[in-house]
């Protein structure tokens, strides 16, 4: 069976804030701060992938 091209996000807490980690298989393609001003730009970009 193929599997689907899906990112698996999970949060990390840090001394410095919360990061957004993305991964596609087994290798890290996105991080983030949480709060951050251009998040909504590439959760809506990531939604219409």
């Amino acid at each position: 069976m193929k599997e689907k091209n899906i990112i698996k996000i999970k949060r990390y807490e840090s001394p410095c804030g919360i990061l957004m980690l993305g991964s596609f298989g087994n290798k890290l393609c996105l991080c983030d701060w949480q709060i951050e001003k251009h998040r909504p730009m590439w959760t809506s970009a990531l939604k219409e992938c």
